[in-house]
């Protein structure tokens, strides 16, 4: 067995319910304001439910009482937490993959301390608080602030300023948090990011050693895709989980397009029935057998997911085998029946008529349902579509042995004979589902009691051409003012990559984010303008240092407009930004 699934069975991987890891998430945002580690700590808490856990924990004992005591007690532990598993980690005879997990623990703990001083509500009630003393003043007042201590990295001479009391509860809160994002940009530096990379690069090479076909993906997407495929069967609720995080989209490459179609009804609250995930790497190594055992003693359809299976572009309907009413002790072999008909010639054809890769086979386990009626509902816009289904089960539907009833949904006449289940009528539901997936839907339903219950989803394989709208005016944009000032410039984006030399002084420094790397650009810039960030990011206490306009927070689309302008006007005092050529 693979010492990562053993690893997620003793961390409760398998015992977190989608319903609590729901309540966690809620919870988290309700704290959080970093999207960067919101999004890392949300995932590495599915795979390491203790994370979200201390996390939360963190945040309600800093609600408590906001205070100098409590926020240095919260971060000297997380700190402490963090060098005990270094210990760990550099002592223990851990494969790259157990290694890896447990330094995505200590990151994600660094990741609390970033939260704490840099994105979070403790930032926002420090910044309100200080807004509320100074008033109208406020900006100038912290850059006065800041100047009085001015940042490590700079190595600026402090200031005096007579006209501020620096005793002031509010403002030691604010330069406590400050001298921390010193310390954790140094620690980062020094510490964090050399060995992080270092395991992560072990880690990567390894998975892709095991995985070769998951070559296209890095950092967090491989670890989570190598994290569900090592384990040898899932219930769908562990995949709906990560139905609202980037990685999610990126599943099929391991459990194939209709187990994810059925993750997506689950996260929406839709009924299904009691399902089990195979994924491909457990296909591949035989791993499902043993697990098989622990599966309810139900009846079974087993059925295909393939890699490329019921995607956005392709379904691959019908080219590989189901099978339906299954017992338990006949699962085993439905599977390897289901696994075997990849290699159909059929299958082989549909591949080079449309030109798609070679797809690997994850498994569909689904608790079979003697229904009442069987459909399919296919979706020609997504305000409507048309209805098709059999009484009994729809094998008779998919093979064409029966002739359907139909119905018309994409006009509103008479619904005199039309489907209908107790939360009303058929259609009518899968009209409103089609909306709320903001998708023109193909689903798979039964009847039973007369209850409605979903046996599939997938996107409808045809193009859709959407319009989109420009953002603001196409000339004016704004986002946070964090640095009072105005200045004009040539916008040039940078990474903590670019070279200084190439930056020419008096330019607008244009970033996603910034970092230490960025402080000699900074310093040559007249202004800056971020993606992401806030009143108390790096940028923003830079650019106060600086005495130059920083606007932050603008987002990644307004950031990409701005780089192929050739002139810029950023006024940090209103947070605007004016394209002038």
């Amino acid at each position: 067995m693979i010492c990562c699934y053993d690893k997620l069975y003793k961390q409760g991987f398998f015992k977190q319910s989608l319903k609590s890891y729901e309540i966690f998430l809620r919870k988290f945002q309700s704290v959080c304001r970093d999207d960067q580690w919101f999004e890392m700590i949300s995932i590495d808490s599915i795979f390491n439910p203790k994370i979200g856990k201390y996390v939360i924990y963190v945040f309600n004992k800093i609600k408590k009482n906001i205070n100098l005591c409590t926020l240095e007690n919260v971060i000297r532990n997380l700190r402490n937490k963090i060098e005990r598993l270094i210990k760990k980690i550099d002592k223990g005879a851990f494969e790259p993959d157990e290694s890896y997990y447990y330094e995505r623990e200590l990151y994600c703990y660094y990741g609390i301390i970033e939260m704490i001083t840099e994105g979070s509500i403790v930032n926002e009630f420090i910044i309100n608080n200080l807004k509320n003393e100074f008033g109208n003043n406020f900006l100038n007042n912290l850059s006065n602030i800041d100047k009085v201590n001015p940042s490590k990295l700079t190595k600026f001479p402090s200031h005096d300023c007579n006209n501020i009391n620096m005793d002031d509860e509010n403002i030691q809160l604010y330069l406590f948090l400050k001298e921390w994002q010193d310390l954790q940009n140094i620690y980062h530096k020094e510490v964090i990011i050399k060995r992080h990379r270092k395991l992560r690069e072990k880690f990567e090479t390894y998975a892709l050693q095991k995985y070769p076909y998951l070559k296209e993906y890095k950092k967090q997407t491989l670890y989570s895709l190598y994290m569900i495929n090592s384990c040898p069967i899932l219930e769908l609720e562990h995949i709906a989980k990560f139905s609202q995080s980037f990685v999610f989209s990126k599943l099929s490459s391991i459990i194939g397009g209709k187990n994810l179609g059925l993750a997506k009804l689950l996260s929406k609250k839709m009924k299904i029935p009691k399902t089990f995930v195979i994924p491909v790497g457990s296909i591949e190594d035989e791993l499902y057998k043993f697990a098989l055992n622990n599966i309810p003693q139900l009846r079974y359809a087993v059925r295909s997911s393939a890699t490329i299976e019921d995607g956005e572009k392709y379904s691959f309907a019908g080219m590989f085998k189901s099978i339906l009413n299954v017992s338990k002790l006949d699962v085993e072999n439905a599977v390897l029946e289901v696994v075997a008909s990849i290699k159909e010639s059929r299958v082989q054809k549909y591949v080079k008529k449309f030109k798609t890769s070679n797809p690997k086979m994850a498994v569909v386990v689904q608790e079979f349902v003697e229904p009442t009626y069987s459909g399919v509902w296919l979706g020609n816009s997504k305000q409507g579509g048309f209805l098709e289904y059999v009484e009994g089960n729809g094998e008779k539907l998919v093979s064409g042995a029966v002739t359907p009833h139909r119905e018309d949904w994409s006009s509103y006449l008479t619904k005199k004979n039309r489907l209908i289940c107790s939360k009303g009528y058929v259609g009518e539901l899968f009209r409103k589902m089609q909306i709320k997936l903001n998708t023109i839907s193909d689903f798979e339903f039964c009847i039973k009691n007369k209850r409605l219950i979903f046996l599939q989803f997938r996107p409808v394989t045809q193009i859709i051409t959407m319009n989109e709208s420009n953002i603001n005016d196409g000339f004016n944009f704004s986002g946070i003012p964090s640095s009072n000032g105005v200045s004009t410039g040539k916008p040039i984006f940078v990474t903590n990559k670019y070279k200084e030399e190439n930056f020419q002084s008096g330019s607008i420094l244009l970033a996603d984010n910034t970092d230490p790397d960025l402080v000699p650009i900074m310093i040559k810039s007249s202004g800056i303008v971020t993606a992401e960030g806030g009143l108390l990011c790096h940028a923003a206490i830079i650019a106060r240092e600086l005495g130059i306009p920083c606007i932050t927070g603008v987002g990644y689309n307004v950031i990409d407009i701005l780089k192929t302008k050739k002139l810029v006007e950023i006024n940090g005092n209103n947070g605007t930004i004016k394209i002038i050529k």
